[in-house]
């Protein structure tokens, strides 16, 4: 009997013990399990995440940025670019800084800049409104051909305007999800190409010339047949003889693009400063910044629209220059010949009101804001030194003659 009860004992703590370690295995199965892997990563400080927020970047954090644009690196305003990248990361004490530089559309095309630096693609990036004008109706007006001369002019207008708050301009940056951290500075658009020298409107008429944007209008109207492409393009189309020569770039593009390889003249058509530009950072990622380095961001747009102005014209002459060096004719058409062209397009009468009035019909005050960007003109001028298309034309084939 003593033997039987003691087995049974036994068993009856074995079977205790058994039942305890089968609830101790449910309990642990039904707890959270323990963390031993490393926690994801927390989007830098600054970034846009996928839903479109921003990780706020507090006073110790470092904010990196990513920069894309579709054209080279070689090309002259890229200077200027990266000056700002520098000047962030110096005045910030290095606590916001460029971390990648992505040139030649190896990220976004030039049709594609809005909409990915809008989402976050790229945190900053070189825009040109005329590739997609319907983002930017107020902007792309900014590109009026026969409107606006010199090199910044008219971007101090626009900047001014933002610095006043002028709520349709800031509507517009905030709809694209961005924001102006330069407002490039430009130069009058030269008409360059191969074969006989456009010098009348007779030359001009018939000959495949590229454009964008208000451009084509204008060559439309001069009997040229316009091609449209992205200016990365121009070379190639040159070399392949599908186009006769092309329009919408400054004289410093002769240099930065290499076009002295395959041009054989270059002309001052006297169409003024054609496209407006602006390098913008995503408005989440500015949003997202201390407020001391919002402050550096704002600083910086007048510093480097000032400091661009500054060096176009010798920019634009050396590389005219170097052009009329190598044989490449470089002329500005005759005063009488401009006032033909141009009485020709007569853009106030035609093209002014149709491109005015098809913004209106979407709903920007584009008259508006015309009005304003030329009130503001003179004060812009009064800080340039840029002399005009016809001087440094002028200038640089007397440079170029030792004269």
């Amino acid at each position: 009997m003593r033997k039987g009860k003691s087995l049974k004992v036994v068993s009856l703590w074995a079977s205790m013990l058994l039942l305890a370690s089968v609830l101790a295995a449910c309990a642990e199965s039904s707890a959270p399990a323990a963390n031993t892997t490393a926690p994801a990563p927390k989007p830098a400080a600054g970034a846009t995440q996928g839903t479109g927020q921003t990780v706020p970047a507090d006073a110790k954090s470092t904010v990196s940025l990513t920069y894309a644009t579709y054209t080279a690196e070689s090309m002259f305003f890229h200077e200027n670019h990266k000056y700002w990248g520098a000047e962030l990361e110096k005045r910030s004490g290095g606590r916001a800084k460029v971390d990648k530089w992505l040139w030649g559309g190896s990220l976004l095309k030039a049709d594609q800049m809005t909409s990915g630096i809008g989402t976050g693609m790229a945190t900053v990036g070189y825009v040109c409104p005329s590739y997609n004008p319907a983002n930017w109706p107020l902007m792309s007006m900014a590109d009026a051909i026969y409107k606006f001369y010199d090199a910044g002019p008219k971007e101090y207008a626009i900047y001014k305007l933002w610095q006043d708050n002028y709520a349709p301009l800031h509507e517009e940056f905030t709809k694209n999800n961005l924001y102006p951290v330069i407002f490039d500075p430009g130069d009058e658009t030269i008409l360059g190409g191969v074969g006989k020298p456009v010098k009348t409107l007779e030359d001009l008429k018939g000959r495949k010339i590229r454009s964008f944007g208000m451009l084509s209008d204008v060559l439309n109207s001069l009997g040229a047949v316009p091609v449209a492409m992205s200016s990365a393009d121009i070379y190639t189309s040159l070399e392949r003889k599908t186009i006769d020569g092309f329009t919408g770039q400054p004289a410093w593009c002769i240099d930065d693009f290499k076009y002295y390889e395959i041009i054989s003249w270059a002309a001052d058509p006297g169409f003024g400063d054609h496209a407006t530009c602006a390098t913008v950072m995503n408005l989440d990622t500015y949003k997202g910044l201390p407020d001391d380095i919002k402050k550096i961001v704002n600083d910086l747009q007048l510093d480097t629209l000032k400091r661009q102005s500054s060096t176009i014209y010798d920019r634009a002459k050396k590389a005219l220059v170097n052009a009329a060096k190598k044989n490449i004719e470089v002329y500005s058409l005759t005063d009488a010949e401009k006032a033909r062209w141009r009485q020709t397009v007569n853009p106030e009468k035609t093209l002014y009101p149709a491109w005015l009035d098809e913004r209106e019909k979407a709903g920007a005050p584009a008259r508006d804001w015309f009005d304003k960007l030329t009130a503001l003109l003179p004060e812009g001028k009064k800080w340039t030194p840029y002399p005009g298309a016809a001087n440094l034309f002028s200038d640089a084939v007397k440079e170029a003659k030792g004269q």
